[in-house]
């Protein structure tokens, strides 16, 4: 102890104090005397005392260690036998004080100042068993498994769907400037400051996914990547008093008219449609069922004639359709881009709803189709929502299947032709049925929209 204390205080190292700093055996004191006296008498002539002067008022008693019986086995998986486990100790000095039912208490040697625990007594036995002998296996290892929260659950589904087709999912900062908030949702006015902005481009919450979006395809456009279609998930934060009204929202873009290829070689474009597809198996995957209507759009931020509100429950959740000219001005875009926005959070509380299936019909199916002029400012989901409202038990499914404007249809009007499905669930039903029931839908279908039927 002096001599490492002596060390650090004098910040010398010597060969003394490299050995001491590390422990040296405080019971060797006599053994090292009784060979130096050796050599004094076999060399020098010296007479060794019959006993040693001692000064040694506190012996050193060296620290006790419990090995339990089944510690070896857990800590190195295989059986090692006791008596194995007693030699090797016992030859390394360790002394055995007590066995009861297989544990054995052993006092450690004094020249083991490295030995203090359980842990070290398995590990001298296993040097001396051999590592070399002992099995190799993997350990066992048990996954708790992981929790998903319903939101997770729908944004992976939201993004598998976008990613299977072909959308890149970018992650993009959830601040923004309060020009690029004013652009795409106009009808807010206030946002939410953040306190300390890094600088004016960066000092409000963004309060729509497109106006990140926006920016992340104004860039890769400069730079020549005009197969862009990129998606996000994330939150958009609505003033709403003192604090912000947090939604989780989608919101997907892409170059309007150019064309992929499908991973099995089929061409498509890019366009409203297509971005009405995806939407449409997300809302399958959420719900179950087809739960979005669309309405007219009066967003400045899209282009009024090429876009539509989403609808659900009566409520305005979302837009489809092409950015207006003004929003790809202030961006700097120069290609027209069609976009989704939706608000996900109404959805995600639909999706903790179980799915039930609902057997279909083995009746046969019967349909009947209808052509009708009316004026070019009536949504076709209008029409579709009224036919399926009307008192029609037998009524399945309206599709419309052509629409049609120009040479011999009057300005102001379009042609369009409607499938109507009828079909019973315990009964096969005659022409007449059919023919009563689809007539007075056209009649009412006429008076409700001041339609000629063609």
């Amino acid at each position: 102890v002096c001599v490492r204390k002596t060390s650090k205080r004098l910040a010398i190292h010597t060969d003394s104090s490299h050995r001491f700093e590390r422990g040296a055996d405080i019971e060797i004191a006599l053994t090292a005397a009784n060979r130096a006296a050796d050599l004094m008498a076999q060399f020098a002539g010296g007479e060794i005392a019959p006993e040693p002067i001692d000064a040694y008022p506190e012996p050193w008693k060296g620290p006790e260690i419990l090995l339990k019986s089944g510690s070896l086995k857990r800590i190195l998986g295989l059986e090692i036998q006791m008596e194995f486990v007693t030699t090797t100790l016992e030859g390394l000095g360790f002394v055995k004080l007590k066995e009861d039912d297989g544990n054995t208490l052993w006092q450690v040697p004094s020249n083991r100042l490295d030995v203090a625990r359980e842990i070290d007594l398995i590990e001298e036995v296993a040097r001396i068993y051999g590592y070399n002998r002992m099995p190799s296996t993997l350990p066992g290892v048990e996954s708790p498994g992981r929790i998903t929260s319903p939101e997770e659950a729908a944004l992976e589904k939201v993004a598998s769907v976008f990613t299977a087709g072909g959308f890149h999912e970018a992650i993009s900062y959830s601040f923004c400037s309060p020009a690029d908030n004013l652009m795409l949702r106009p009808d807010l006015g206030e946002m939410v400051r953040i306190s300390n902005p890094l600088g004016e481009n960066t000092s409000v919450m963004r309060t729509s996914i497109l106006a990140s979006l926006a920016s992340v395809a104004a860039l890769n456009l400069k730079r020549g990547n005009l197969a862009l279609k990129l998606f996000e998930t994330g939150r958009v934060y609505l003033p709403k008093g003192a604090q912000a009204d947090e939604r989780i929202t989608l919101a997907a873009l892409a170059v309007k008219g150019t064309q992929y290829r499908a991973w099995n070689g089929q061409e498509f474009v890019a366009d409203e449609f297509s971005l009405k597809g995806l939407l449409n198996r997300c809302e399958q995957k959420l719900t179950g069922r087809p739960a979005i209507t669309f309405g007219k759009c009066n967003v400045s931020a899209f282009n009024p004639e090429m876009s539509a509100t989403l609808v659900l429950d009566n409520q305005a959740v979302g837009y489809i359709g092409q950015l207006s000219d003004e929003v790809q001005a202030h961006f700097g875009i120069d290609y027209p881009l069609v976009a989704v926005e939706l608000d996900l959070t109404d959805f995600i509380r639909k999706s903790r709803q179980t799915i039930r299936f609902q057997p279909f019909s083995m009746m046969p199916r019967t349909e009947r189709d209808s052509a009708f002029l009316l004026d070019r400012s009536i949504p076709y989901a209008e029409i579709e929502n009224f036919l399926k409202r009307l008192d029609a038990p037998y009524l399945k499914n309206v599709r419309l299947f052509d629409r049609y404007e120009g040479k011999g249809v009057p300005a102001g009007k379009v042609s369009i032709a409607v499938n109507f499905v009828f079909q019973s669930d315990d009964q096969t039903l005659n022409n007449d049925d059919i023919n009563e029931l689809h007539q007075k839908m056209v009649a009412a279908f006429i008076d409700k929209f001041r339609a000629v039927l063609r």
